[in-house]
């Protein structure tokens, strides 16, 4: 999946802020002082793993919690909800089985759902950027963070439900390319996902699933 300018423009449609926050502003700032002087030209950066870091951690504090972690990866996105968001960047759109990402934005999936596929695409994403040559203006960089962690509680508030007797699993994800997708822009988003089980194992409630704030800055 690599640069599509036609399936970018769709993309604007998302929800993308093409002002940032502070901290992405400071990111595109520095990265991008080679590339604003006039006349700059790209050149060959070579592969640098270095560059392009995934860190995973999956929290087993107790025998189950990988269990736990697992069954909430492994929890499929609405099919119907992923559809009525991606109709609304492609009136075409068609979505799979077990799809989790509903768009694009500079060929990279937007998540509708952090699952254990997500987990397993922008790891394999960031990793392979370390392998890449790239011909940019500035040296080009990438990030994958991912957190799951258990929790259990007697009473559990979220969203305005409460629960009782519960097993919570937290997921969480951090997404950071610059200019590695592409030669001249910066994405970054985050997504989180909170499952509730009951004592059985039944998933009772799931947070976090929908569209994704993402920041797109472009030279």
């Amino acid at each position: 999946m690599r640069p599509n300018h036609h399936e970018n423009s769709k993309t604007m449609k998302t929800i993308i802020k093409l002002l940032g926050i502070s901290t992405l502003f400071a990111m595109f700032a520095l990265s991008t002082q080679a590339a604003m002087l006039p006349g700059a030209e790209t050149k060959d950066w070579p592969a640098d793993p270095t560059r392009h870091v995934v860190k995973i951690e999956r929290v087993v504090a107790k025998a189950d919690d990988a269990k736990w972690i697992t069954t909430a990866e492994n929890l499929p996105a609405d099919a119907a909800a992923v559809l009525a968001a991606a109709l609304k960047q492609n009136e075409n759109a068609v979505v799979g089985e077990k799809q989790w990402w509903y768009d694009k934005s500079v060929g990279v999936n937007i998540p509708f759902a952090l699952t254990g596929e997500a987990v397993t695409y922008y790891s394999d994403l960031v990793t392979g950027y370390g392998k890449q040559v790239m011909n940019r203006y500035s040296k080009p960089g990438s990030h994958f963070t991912y957190s799951a962690s258990v929790s259990r509680h007697l009473e559990f508030t979220l969203d305005e439900k409460t629960f009782q007797n519960v097993t919570v699993v937290t997921l969480s994800m951090d997404f950071s390319e610059s200019f590695a997708a592409t030669t001249t822009e910066v994405l970054t988003f985050s997504k989180q996902r909170v499952v509730v089980f009951d004592k059985d194992g039944k998933a009772l409630h799931i947070s976090g699933d929908g569209e994704t704030v993402a920041e797109l800055m472009a030279i």
